[in-house]
């Protein structure tokens, strides 16, 4: 969205232009998204605080590095869409336009720990020695799905 459209926007409604003017929506909405990241944020903290306690065992030190990651995820995706809505309205729009920005880098980068923490559920917590070869098939395939939308994405371009 280009700095003038969201100068219309603004115009138009106090809310973002996903919620049609609706205040409920805007308020839950935000109240989830800072609730998950504050959770979050506590939930990377004690999972970090644990992982430096030496006498754990190794599959335990596993299921706190995956909600670690999980936690990780969470947090700053939902951090990022609470500080894009509070912004709204409150802002410039080129300010608006550089929080949209991050946010799309965020959404970006919050790949990895996500991928990391379902890999490591789903070949070292869920103990399916059978399924780990499908585990690993459909992670393959899930990647070959995502590269090729991402190659028709660019192809819009």
């Amino acid at each position: 969205m280009k700095a003038q459209d969201i100068i219309y926007k603004m115009a138009e409604s106090p809310f973002p232009p996903s919620f049609q003017g609706s205040g409920i929506a805007y308020a839950v909405s935000l109240f989830a998204l800072l609730l998950i990241s504050m959770i979050g944020a506590g939930t990377v903290s004690l999972a970090a605080r644990n992982l430096m306690v030496r006498n754990i065992t190794k599959y335990d030190k596993i299921i706190h590095i995956a909600f670690l990651l999980a936690a990780i995820g969470a947090t700053s995706r939902c951090a990022a869409d609470a500080i894009y809505m509070m912004a709204w309205g409150e802002v410039s729009a080129p300010t608006l336009e550089a929080l949209m920005f991050g946010k799309r880098i965020i959404d970006s980068l919050v790949m990895y720990p996500v991928v990391t923490w379902m890999t490591l559920y789903g070949l070292k917590i869920s103990k399916l020695d059978k399924g780990r070869h499908r585990v690993a098939r459909y992670a393959i395939m899930v990647s070959l799905v995502a590269f090729l939308a991402a190659i028709f994405a660019l192809s819009k371009v």
